[in-house]
């Protein structure tokens, strides 16, 4: 055995305690703190006005479905009709009757049909049986359509096939039409121009505007803009005079004597305010025939030439010259800094407005482009190859193809709920196509070829 003391395996050294800290000194004695009181649940007023503004409508609307007091929260009103006008709803008949949250989901689900290309396409019949829409204008309330046999019907949505105002004077088919609040302008294959009171129907004023026909009209800083396809543009002055006129009335025998001087007659005095169009500014635009102008902050011209040119709204000064399309320019839009141009060469081209530059060109149509609009978030265009192409022309890229399939496209307007298209089809020629990204309004959703 070996010699020496055994060890326990398990006995542990013992380890003397530690020192004693020193007294604190009095840097670091603190103040008793009070004890920190619980969180209730924040009132519904604080939540709907200091909370629930910064969270998205995805996360909105979904607070509804926890419970009632949740309903009632994520439902206020005065939030939603926020939200309506941060994104810029548009408003109208359609909204009667609707709370804002309602209003703003509708929306929202447009929106996402849009994006996805999700839609529903209804034929609505605006002119009758025989005639063909050649140009329209619509919004919130009220559409306004020009035909080839020269009638000028107003409607009030719904549209319906019955207007119900309309207009007669055109005597030729008319090409072009434009509106303020009180007053809607027309032109016609004649050259000749039009204005009219938009709530009673009267006419006011008549001009020969061109030789040949009038290819647009709108109205800029409180003169009218007119082009013919002859390549001129002209500026026109809207001037009011009174007019005294006086009717001498014979009476006859029986009546009562007024006086001794007006026993035989009465005489009396009307006074008429004519309205006149008074020429300011022409230039001639373009080589050869102009097919298109935009009125707005600057005025936009397309032609034969195959150049896109802005003038100076008023004066008509020449600001800028677009080179870039290989045959005529057919239609022209404007969005802020932005010019869109449709050609003959199937192309859509976007400039630069200040600079002339050519952002970006879109390939997509099989024939001519005829017509197209633009928002701040889309370009939509159609041609003669029968299709409405929507563009995210932001980011230069084809969204959807919608294949119409009913003649030509000569005319559309878009907003927010759907695209309004007339074409030249045998069947359709006298109504509008309605591409409907709303609701679930149709039993058919078509799903759009991206």
């Amino acid at each position: 055995m070996s010699s020496g003391k055994f060890k326990n395996p398990f006995h542990k050294p013992h380890i003397p305690p530690p020192s004693p800290l020193p007294p604190p000194t009095q840097d670091l004695i603190q103040e008793p703190q009070p004890p920190t009181p619980a969180l209730g649940p924040l009132p519904p007023t604080v939540l709907t006005a200091h909370i629930l503004p910064y969270l998205s409508p995805t996360t909105l609307l979904p607070l509804s479905l926890l419970n009632k007091t949740w309903l009632s929260i994520a439902r206020n009103d005065s939030l939603w009709h926020r939200l309506c006008v941060l994104h810029g709803v548009r408003v109208g008949p359609w909204t009667d009757g609707l709370q804002w949250w309602e209003v703003f989901r509708i929306f929202w689900k447009r929106r996402g049909n849009w994006k996805r290309g999700v839609y529903g396409v209804k034929v609505v019949e605006v002119v009758g049986i025989g005639d063909s829409v050649n140009c329209f204008k619509y919004d919130a309330d009220v559409l306004l359509v020009g035909t080839r046999r020269h009638r000028l019907h107003l409607h009030h949505f719904p549209w319906t096939s019955v207007p119900h105002l309309s207009l007669s004077g055109h005597t030729h088919p008319i090409m072009c039409l434009a509106t303020t609040q009180q007053h809607l302008l027309t032109g016609d294959a004649t050259g000749t121009m039009m204005l009219w009171n938009i709530f009673t129907g009267g006419l006011l004023a008549v001009v020969k505007a061109h030789e040949g026909a009038v290819v647009g009209v709108g109205f800029v800083s409180g003169v009218v803009v007119s082009a013919g396809v002859n390549g001129q543009v002209k500026t026109w002055k809207i001037q009011t005079r009174v007019e005294t006129e006086t009717i001498i009335r014979e009476h006859q025998k029986g009546l009562r004597k007024i006086s001794k001087k007006l026993q035989k007659r009465h005489v009396e005095v009307f006074e008429k305010e004519i309205v006149e169009f008074v020429h300011a500014n022409h230039i001639v635009a373009h080589v050869g025939d102009c097919f298109c102008v935009w009125v707005g902050e600057w005025v936009v011209t397309g032609g034969l030439d195959w150049c896109v040119k802005t003038w100076m709204p008023t004066t008509l000064a020449h600001h800028r010259t677009f080179r870039g399309h290989t045959d005529s320019v057919t239609c022209v839009a404007v969005h802020a800094n932005w010019v869109m141009s449709g050609s003959l060469d199937k192309s859509i081209r976007q400039w630069d407005l200040q600079t002339g530059a050519c952002l970006h060109t879109f390939l997509g149509h099989t024939k001519w482009v005829k017509t197209l609009d633009v928002s701040e978030e889309w370009l939509v265009s159609g041609g003669w190859d029968e299709c409405v192409l929507v563009w995210n022309w932001k980011e230069g890229k084809l969204g959807h193809r919608i294949d119409v399939q009913k003649g030509p496209v000569v005319a559309l307007q878009f907003d927010e709920e759907k695209i309004v298209v007339g074409c030249r089809g045998e069947d359709v020629q006298n109504a509008l196509i309605v591409v409907d990204f709303g609701e679930d309004k149709h039993e058919n959703k078509n799903q759009a070829t991206s």
